[in-house]
């Protein structure tokens, strides 16, 4: 058996003292499995592609799903803050009919949803701006609306790089695809022609590696290329966590570059 359960190890597990060959294989954001190196270099392979095109589908999958949910959670609480906003508004210009034409000008532009709430009045100065408390209210609703609208439209976009990926991966099933590992300069094992070798003669011991599809060239003389198999973190993220995502160094393929003109990256 090649693979290992990585909870065992722990996030770091390049550190760990253990016995026996060990790789880390990464294939998208968050993705990533520990395996024994030592069986057949074809055997290892194999493991990786069936256990990596599983967690890939899964991950559209589950992913599509909390993004359509996300989407109707949003659409219901504007709803009801929108509702929340017109009782308010109403309030305020019962107190002052002149905020009518204010608020009715302020209706047409989108409110900022990075704006901060105005501070409380100083104690101790000269003046002290008494900030109504509903006026204050009708703010963050407007900024919690506007939130609302733009995690919509978000969500939308992340649908539609599912979409997108749903039919690169799914044209992959039960087609015989050539793999090959690409290490973190983006030099390439050329698995294909080691096969018969052992996962421990050829790739680095605690070595992390990510995955790629060697395609081959559009004529008989050209090279082949590989394309890293790697399911973008950008349409997977949901949008709390690409508030707080630090972007890592790309892996740039070494070599030839694919057939769009444009070098595999892995974020």
């Amino acid at each position: 058996m090649c693979i290992r359960d990585r909870s065992t190890w722990g996030t770091d597990f390049i550190t760990q003292n253990r016995k026996g060959m060990y790789v880390l294989i990464n294939y998208g954001y968050k993705l990533n499995k520990i395996y024994s190196t030592d069986c057949l270099l074809a055997t290892l392979m194999d493991y990786i592609w069936t256990n990596s095109y599983k967690d890939i589908i899964k991950q559209l999958q589950s992913r599509e799903e909390l993004f359509n949910k996300e989407i109707k959670t949003n659409d219901s609480r504007r709803n009801a803050l929108e509702k929340k906003l017109e009782n308010v508004t109403r309030d305020l210009i019962a107190n002052d009919p002149s905020k009518a034409a204010q608020f009715k000008a302020e209706a047409s532009k989108p409110a900022d949803p990075k704006a901060k709430a105005a501070p409380p009045p100083k104690k101790g100065g000269k003046e002290v701006t008494v900030v109504d408390p509903k006026e204050q209210e009708r703010l963050e609703l407007l900024r919690d609306i506007e939130r609302c609208r733009e995690n919509v439209e978000k969500y939308k976009k992340k649908l539609e790089g599912l979409k997108l990926a749903w039919e690169k991966y799914s044209a992959l099933e039960g087609q015989l695809v050539v793999l090959d590992l690409v290490d973190k300069t983006g030099e390439r094992k050329y698995t294909k022609t080691k096969l018969e070798q052992r996962g421990s003669q050829v790739l680095n011991e605690k070595g992390i590696y990510y995955l790629a599809r060697v395609i081959p060239g559009e004529k008989p003389e050209d090279e082949e290329l590989a394309e890293l198999l790697n399911l973008d973190g950008a349409f997977i993220r949901t949008v709390e966590e690409d508030e707080v995502f630090v972007d890592a160094p790309e892996v740039v393929l070494k070599g030839k570059q694919d057939k769009k003109g444009k070098k595999g990256g892995a974020k």
